[in-house]
């Protein structure tokens, strides 16, 4: 079930989309930045920008110390949301993130996204 109180999410998933886009932005950076996007995409495609500890409206939380901790910090969070297609999208630091989180997904779930998106960041070898 949906957790309407996760502070993970930047806003509120759309459950009427059509295509679901989880978008982890780089190191220091807010889900904030994600708004241009939003505004740009099709009504049917619901963008949802990841907000990590630390950062905007989580300021007061402790950041993320490793990647184990990032990806076990979200993926309950994530895992009920993947009730229509999906797209990870990662931005530098987060590209490592979204990479991390598609291979949990697929192992505890067997689910794969349609695209994962690196941006600014070179490809895992």
């Amino acid at each position: 079930m949906y957790n309407q109180g996760s502070a993970l999410l930047f806003r509120t998933p759309d459950f009427y989309a059509k295509k679901r886009v989880f978008f982890i932005p780089y190191a220091g950076a807010g889900a904030s930045i994600s708004e241009p996007y939003y505004k740009a995409l099709l009504p049917e495609i619901d963008l949802i920008a990841l907000q990590l500890p630390g950062r905007e409206n989580r300021i007061e939380e402790a950041p993320y110390e490793s990647m184990e901790m990032a990806v076990s910090g979200m993926i309950d969070d994530i895992l009920p949301l993947l009730d229509m297609p999906f797209v990870f999208w990662g931005h530098c630091s987060g590209a490592l993130i979204a990479y991390e989180l598609v291979n949990k997904i697929k192992q505890m779930v067997n689910v794969e996204p349609d695209c994962l998106i690196i941006s600014a960041c070179a490809t895992p070898e």
